[in-house]
């Protein structure tokens, strides 16, 4: 059940463009999207935008667990794939 589990984390986070991921990465940090802006290079808007299609792809846009919470518990797996 647990490596079902950690494969459908692995696909829905290989969805992802590798800027989303490395978002994602930051976000799991506690990074503020202001604060992912300015190490970025990008407006906060970008960050924002980003942020929601992140949700989006990753079924949380309809979810009580916020991207921050799921992302934390994910870190690991999140940072895998950035490797």
């Amino acid at each position: 059940m647990e490596e079902t589990k950690r494969e459908d984390i692995s696909k829905h986070l290989e969805e992802l463009t590798p800027n989303e991921k490395r978002i994602l990465y930051l976000v799991s940090l506690g990074l503020s999207p202001k604060l992912i802006a300015l190490e970025s290079k990008k407006s906060t808007k970008s960050i924002f935008d980003a942020q929601k299609l992140i949700e989006s792809k990753l079924g949380l846009e309809n979810s009580e667990t916020s991207l921050l919470e799921w992302s934390i518990a994910q870190r690991d797996h999140i940072l895998q794939v950035l490797q």
